[in-house]
């Protein structure tokens, strides 16, 4: 397909394909305020990448297995010591993080580019990078369909869910992997300083205007989709780098519905 040679469209594609399986993940991120737990599977990548780099081993698979078995540690952690979830999720996320800057201090500085890494390179994706992607965009949101009504009856209880269910710890360690599994095919696309943003704004900004768990989903893809498509575009106008400038347009979607809202709620409150 020659149209995908286009670097603006195969970024394009590689935007939406993030955002349809970063946002429906998001939206759970939201309700059960996991943004930390994001931000240490992010943090935790680094340490994934110097690894595959420096022992020569293929970097999508190890940062995907990487990220699978720290996404399980962190949760059996969380779930099991007496220490607090945040506490611990701090300790990991800053232990990871400097233990991978240490490995890649020793690398040769062409082997890795840390301001891509950090920052994301959506212009420059891969074939692989893209194939990876739209394999998870597949993938993901269908195992997701199968488990939906389960995550979001542990979201609002989680002792009533496990009553009821039974396997909803099982069902709880598939939405974390699945949440391992989109940071990892996202590194490429908006850097991991950045995927939590993206994880975030755009289902805090469907919240605003939602009404039902299905709704802030459809809502957190169209504002992610909306804040690709702009922020991509600008990108290009004024040349400024692409991913920051992605995330900068899903935050002024969020202020703008922020205000929106708070007027709304300030004019009703005169009547």
């Amino acid at each position: 397909m020659e149209f995908l040679n286009d670097f603006f469209i195969r970024a394009l594609i590689a935007g939406i394909g993030v955002v349809l399986i970063a946002a429906p993940l998001g939206c759970v991120v939201v309700w059960r305020r996991m943004s930390y737990f994001g931000d240490t599977l992010a943090h935790s990548m680094i340490l994934g990448v110097a690894l595959s780099i420096a022992l020569q081993l293929n970097l999508s698979l190890t940062v995907l297995i990487f990220s699978t078995f720290v996404a399980v540690l962190l949760t059996l952690f969380t779930q099991s010591l007496r220490f607090s979830s945040d506490g611990m999720l701090g300790l990991l996320s800053h232990a990871t993080l400097a233990l991978g800057l240490t490995l890649i201090s020793f690398l040769p500085p062409m082997k890795v580019d840390i301001l891509t890494l950090l920052t994301g390179g959506i212009l420059t994706v891969s074939d692989n990078g893209l194939d990876a992607i739209l394999a998870g965009a597949f993938i993901i949101p269908v195992i997701l369909c199968f488990i939906w009504r389960s995550l979001v009856a542990y979201t609002i209880s989680a002792e009533i869910s496990n009553a009821e269910i039974g396997h909803a710890k099982i069902v709880n360690l598939i939405y974390v992997i699945l949440l391992a599994w989109t940071v990892a095919i996202s590194i490429q696309v908006v850097g991991i300083l950045l995927i939590t943003a993206l994880l975030i704004i755009p289902a805090l900004t469907a919240r605003l205007i939602s009404n039902s768990p299905e709704q802030m989903v459809f809502g957190a893809i169209g504002f992610g989709i909306l804040a690709i498509t702009i922020g991509l575009n600008l990108s290009m106008q004024i040349n400024t780098p692409a991913s920051p400038m992605i995330i900068v347009a899903a935050t002024c979607f969020f202020a703008l519905l922020s205000l929106v809202s708070f007027m709304r709620k300030l004019l009703l409150s005169y009547k």
